[in-house]
């Protein structure tokens, strides 16, 4: 097969239902010159007879078949059979607008990383590479996951996916951490949304329950992925994400919240102090009080914020769509 402009890669595990949308929604791009990389990590269903399927009916889609090993590990094994000089990351349960690859391929020009997401993106265009840094870090500016993104080839080392299993659905902003602080450049933005993401009640990402082991873990990742002389100016940012983390764990496990005795909060204790970070008045509680109560409501009221954030999101989008058919 030539070589193509762009290689987008499909992990695939337990995707029988819908990866056939996915993968239809990419031949039916306005934008040609892109490979499809397949990989079936080791799905017990009939997914990877479906990705066998269409490599064998379309020449620009490889089918890449192991062992169970996790999405960071496919994405891995994805790259090395990926032949373009752009890649691009597609979940086996989502779709793309038709028209996603032209717009992400018309930003590449001067840059290393293009960045899109599932909604529009308000971000202003004169920021500098530390702002975008930190709003990665946080979370606040640009989304963590790979998927409505194009990046640069070279961007891959080794070390992108040199991270734990255990911290399975945090693996995404630790790469992107990682390849933010591998560029020297600033990214460029597609401000239309690029993608359509699905939320499926069988995607483990969308289920897993963290506990403060699994906060303390996915932090040292985290904190080895900035380089040493770096994370000073950064500290604000990893600081209060380690907080929102502590919304999850109290979600599951409130006990251990308001118990304070694990090691990830001395470390968050300490960095507060260190750093002179200011607390709002929802950390405080996550952060200083031993009530179960208080901290479950702080939790769950965070919750339905952001999944009424999520659907509201998803009526607007839908209502759009409408109004241009």
């Amino acid at each position: 097969m030539e070589k193509k402009k762009i290689s987008v890669i499909i992990p695939v595990y337990k995707a029988e239902s819908f990866l056939r949308n996915c993968i239809d929604s990419l031949l039916d791009q306005t934008f040609k010159d892109f490979e499809i990389i397949l990989v079936d990590d080791g799905s017990p269903d009939l997914s990877g007879e479906i990705c066998d399927e269409y490599a064998n009916k379309y020449q620009n889609i490889v089918c890449v078949h192991q062992d169970n090993a996790g999405i960071n590990k496919a994405r891995s094994a994805g790259l090395k059979k990926a032949k373009s000089d752009w890649i691009t990351f597609v979940d086996n349960d989502d779709t793309l607008p038709r028209d996603a690859l032209e717009r992400l391929y018309a930003q590449t020009k001067d840059t290393d990383l293009v960045i899109g997401s599932f909604k529009d993106l308000d971000v202003k265009g004169d920021l500098s590479l530390d702002e975008y840094r930190q709003g990665v870090i946080d979370t606040t500016l640009i989304p963590p996951q790979p998927w409505g993104k194009l990046y640069r080839r070279k961007l891959f080392s080794d070390s992108i996916f040199d991270f734990p299993r255990e911290i399975d659905g945090a693996e995404d902003m630790i790469m992107s951490i990682r390849i933010l602080f591998s560029i020297t450049r600033p990214p460029h933005f597609v401000r239309k949304s690029v993608y359509n993401f699905l939320r499926h009640n069988s995607s483990a990402s969308h289920t897993i329950k963290k506990d403060l082991d699994y906060e303390l873990l996915f932090d040292d990742c985290r904190i080895g992925s900035i380089p040493p002389e770096e994370r000073g100016k950064y500290m604000n940012s990893v600081l209060k994400n380690r907080i929102n983390g502590l919304i999850g764990v109290a979600i599951h496990f409130p006990e251990s919240v308001a118990r304070k005795q694990h090691s990830f909060f001395e470390r968050i204790y300490k960095d507060i102090k260190q750093f002179h970070y200011e607390p709002n008045l929802r950390e405080r509680i996550l952060l200083y009080s031993h009530s179960i109560l208080l901290i479950r409501l702080v939790a769950y009221q965070r919750m339905i914020i952001q999944s009424a954030r999520y659907r509201l999101h998803l009526f607007c989008s839908k209502q759009k769509k409408r109004s241009t058919r």
